[in-house]
C-alpha cells in the first residue's frame, strides 16, 4: 500500500495498509513514534480511505499535538533516568555506567541508541520483577511469567 502525504501545515505522512481482518477503516497514531497508520479492509478503495483521513485531519493534528516531544538518543543528548536528566557520553569498557549526571555508553557511536534502549528495557524489567516479587509476597501469591512491552 505504501505511504501517502496528507496536505497541510505541516504535511502528515500516512502509512496505508490493508488488512484481511479489518471490517472498517481505522486511523491510529502511535504513542511511541507518532506514526499515523490508516488501515482499511481488502477491496476498499484507496481514495475513499484517504478521503476519510482528510475528514479526520483535525483529530489527527490534535492527537499529534498531545504527543510528547521526541528525544533523539545519541551522544550529547540529555535523557531522564530515575527522574534526573543525564547526559549521554562515551564510556569505557563494556557496560553502560550511570552516574549522577551522565549515562556513559561504551562502543561504537552508531550503536548508542540501540544500547541505551536495551539498557533501559533491562532496567525497567528488573524494577518490575522486584515490585512483582514484593507485591506477590504481600498478598501470598506467586506468578509464573513477567512480560514487559
Amino acid at each position: 500500500m505504501g505511504q501517502h502525504i496528507l496536505a497541510g501545515n505541516p504535511p502528515l505522512a500516512l502509512n496505508l495498509r490493508q488488512s484481511s481482518r479489518a471490517r472498517r477503516i481505522s486511523l491510529r497514531v502511535s504513542g511511541v513514534d507518532g506514526k499515523i497508520t490508516l488501515t482499511m479492509p481488502h477491496g476498499f478503495a484507496e481514495r475513499e480511505a484517504l478521503a476519510f483521513a482528510r475528514e479526520k485531519e483535525t483529530w489527527l493534528r490534535a492527537q499529534l499535538e498531545r504527543q510528547p516531544d521526541m528525544i533523539r538518543v545519541c551522544l550529547g543528548a540529555d535523557i531522564e533516568v530515575e527522574g534526573k536528566a543525564r547526559r549521554i557520553v562515551p564510556g569505557r569498557g563494556r557496560a553502560l555506567v550511570l552516574t549522577e549526571t551522565e549515562l556513559q555508553v561504551p562502543g561504537r557511536v552508531d550503536t548508542t541508541a540501540r544500547r541505551v534502549q536495551a539498557w533501559l528495557k533491562a532496567r525497567a524489567r528488573d524494577r518490575l520483577a522486584d515490585a512483582s516479587d514484593r507485591y506477590a509476597a504481600q498478598i501470598g501469591c506467586t506468578y509464573t511469567r513477567l512480560s514487559l512491552r
